[in-house]
């Protein structure tokens, strides 16, 4: 979403420059996380908005990571 506020593109736009079925609704979910993006879709959106593809998986490391840390018993609990 942020990529695409900085380009200045609505969702509409967005959508209709990948010309991908249901759009907008399909942008609004991807951004949202309701639902998984194509990777083919993915690399055509870092194309449209002129980023590279990494920039979609700045910071996932760090969500890796915490997902990682052992809890204890009563955390689970």
């Amino acid at each position: 979403k942020e990529a695409r506020l900085q380009r200045g593109l609505t969702q509409e736009q967005l959508g209709a420059r990948l010309a991908y079925p249901a759009v907008p609704q399909a942008v609004a979910l991807w951004e949202a996380g309701i639902n998984r993006i194509f990777s083919s879709v993915l690399v055509n959106i870092s194309g449209v908005l002129e980023v590279p593809v990494t920039r979609f998986f700045e910071g996932v490391d760090k969500i890796m990571e915490a997902n990682e840390q052992p809890q204890n018993a009563e955390s689970i609990l």
